[in-house]
C-alpha cells in the first residue's frame, strides 16, 4: 500500500499488507489496523537521509519524547517507535541532535519491531509489491 505524499489514513484490512514510505514527504500517516503478525513496513533508502539499504536501525521504548531515545547511535538514520502512543519517528542522524520527524501513528499501538521493517533501494510502487 503506497499512501503517497502527505498524511493519509491507511487501512489494510485482513491478510498480509505492506505499507510503503518512499520519502519523508509521505509522513503523517495514520495506520489503522497494522498487525505485526502479518503486516510490514518498507522504506526507500533514497528518500530517507541516513538510511542504509538492507539495514534497519530500529529502537522502541515506552513514553519517550520524539528523538529522546538512548538506544539510537550516531552516524546513520534510526526509526524510533514510542510503544506508549504508537508514534513512529525518523531520526536522520541517530543522535537526537536534529529534529526527528513523525512518520506515522499506529492506532491501537501495535507491537512494532525490526522484523516487520525493511529498507530497499529505489522507489517502491504497487506493482513492485505484487512481484515481491
Amino acid at each position: 500500500m503506497v499512501g503517497g505524499l502527505g498524511a493519509d489514513i491507511i487501512t489494510g484490512g485482513g491478510g498480509l499488507d505492506t505499507i510503503v514510505f518512499n520519502s519523508l514527504d509521505d509522513k503523517g500517516d495514520i495506520i489503522k489496523d497494522f498487525n505485526p503478525a502479518e503486516d510490514f513496513l518498507r522504506l526507500n533508502s533514497g528518500g530517507f537521509a541516513g538510511a542504509i539499504s538492507g539495514t534497519v536501525n530500529f529502537a522502541h521504548a515506552a513514553g519517550f519524547a520524539g528523538s529522546a531515545l538512548a538506544a539510537a547511535s550516531a552516524g546513520t538514520g534510526w526509526l524510533l517507535y514510542n510503544d506508549t502512543d504508537g508514534k513512529l519517528y525518523w531520526d536522520a542522524d541517530g543522535t537526537g541532535a536534529g529534529t526527528s520527524t513523525l512518520l506515522a501513528t499506529f492506532e491501537g499501538h501495535s507491537a512494532l519491531d525490526a522484523p516487520q521493517i525493511s529498507i530497499s533501494t529505489g522507489p517502491i510502487d504497487a506493482l513492485h509489491l505484487l512481484l515481491v
